[in-house]
């Protein structure tokens, strides 16, 4: 594969983009201390880039949507 070529997975898509804690905190619209709250609570998974303390962490998308998803309130209309 060239570089100029994207990396695919095994089925040619191709993979989601790893997202920075700036880029995270934009997507979801909260501080950077609400977002390494939620870190620390287990609440939103990262993938370490780096070893030790601190280390450069990423965001997968898909995992910010299921966070999401996962607290999504829907209010019935009788309320």
């Amino acid at each position: 594969m060239s570089t100029n070529e994207p990396a695919t997975q095994h089925n040619g898509a191709v993979p989601n983009i790893l997202l920075t804690v700036p880029e995270a905190c934009k997507t979801l619209r909260i501080s950077r201390g609400t977002l390494y709250g939620l870190i620390n609570k287990g609440k939103i998974p990262v993938v370490k880039m780096g070893p030790g303390k601190p280390s450069c962490v990423r965001f997968r998308p898909a995992d910010l949507q299921e966070f999401v998803d996962a607290h999504l309130v829907v209010r019935d209309e009788d309320e």
